[in-house]
């Protein structure tokens, strides 16, 4: 191999070594994307994720915590036709109010599954999505 041939090698993978490493310099979320949600939610991928078309607004918590006081200090409003979640905001639960019931499916990679969900809190995992449709009051 000619000492050209071997410098223009060198600098290709020098190049190649450079845009590989700009794109995932690029493609990293910022340092707030993981904190626009609350600590302990999840990365810029895998969030837990709520989709409300039912018709109505339901109420979606940041931190599952240990009690209600928890989950409701922080609730976000999530306003029918609307999601929350993703991006680095992690959705650990919605509320369903008392005396309603709401139909959905959740799903999360490999596995689906429908449910009917009655009034108080119910858990979303980090990287489960709930799509809500259904409710009846």
């Amino acid at each position: 191999m000619s000492l050209l041939k071997l410098r223009r090698s060198t600098r290709s993978v020098t190049v190649v070594a450079a845009m590989v490493a700009g794109l995932f310099l690029t493609a990293a979320p910022s340092a707030n994307a993981a904190t626009q949600g609350i600590t302990g939610g999840c990365e810029w991928y895998g969030c837990g994720t709520l989709n409300n078309t039912t018709g109505r607004g339901l109420y979606a918590t940041l931190e599952w915590g240990n009690n209600d006081n928890d989950r409701w200090a922080n609730a976000r409003y999530v306003p029918s036709g609307t999601s929350l979640g993703g991006n680095g905001t992690d959705v650990d639960g919605v509320y369903i109010s008392s005396g309603c019931s709401v139909s959905g499916l959740i799903y999360g990679g490999a596995y689906n599954y429908p449910v009917v969900w009655y009034s108080g809190w119910h858990k979303i995992k980090t990287n489960e999505t709930a799509s809500l449709w259904g409710i009846n009051c």
